[in-house]
């Protein structure tokens, strides 16, 4: 289910090697049926609604929380989809370098994605063949597969539940008069 074997830790991955799920399986049997592959991208644009309004009320409220629902898609992108390759680890890593403005603790979930992204590579590195120039690399990355997908699905929640959920108040939003 991914393009690159045994280097993206994600939910297809879990999917995959946990409970034998593969693309074109039935996962959906609403109105229309669905397979996976349309499922999770169902899945994912919903998601990518829910950090958009979840945007907008950080930007009405002046909220720095603004900066983490721009960045929660990016997060979901390699977490949900199918057919993803390791690489696309990194782009959630590089936008994630805004988290700063937000807070410590938002500065340091963009360390952990890029942690996840570069053992992501070495994996995806390692299983194309070149594992004898670095046999220590291989050592460290290859038990993460598919394990490492837990770490990257509560990062994932953690950014989902951070974009859509409101903070407290500030006090300088549009439509309010400050007290002195």
């Amino acid at each position: 289910m991914q393009l690159g074997a045994f280097s993206l830790s994600n939910l297809c991955s879990l999917l995959e090697r946990h409970f034998g799920w593969h693309l074109h399986d039935p996962a959906a049997d609403w109105p229309i049926h669905l397979d996976l592959r349309y499922t999770l991208g169902v899945i994912y644009m919903l998601a990518v609604v829910a950090c958009a309004i979840g945007a907008s009320i950080h930007i009405r409220r002046r909220d720095p929380r603004f900066l983490v629902a721009l960045t929660a898609p990016w997060v979901l992108f390699p977490t949900i989809l199918t057919q993803m390759l390791a690489r696309y680890m990194l782009f959630p890593a590089v936008i994630g370098a805004a988290l700063i403005a937000v807070s410590v603790e938002m500065s340091l979930m963009q360390l952990l994605l890029t942690m996840l992204g570069c053992i992501m590579l070495g994996n995806q590195y390692t299983s194309m063949g070149s594992y004898r120039d670095a046999p220590v690399s291989v050592l460290i990355t290859q038990p993460t597969f598919p394990g490492m997908a837990w770490a990257l699905l509560l990062t994932s929640a953690i950014f989902l539940y951070c974009a859509v959920t409101t903070g407290r108040r500030n006090p300088a939003a549009p439509g309010e008069e400050l007290e002195l």
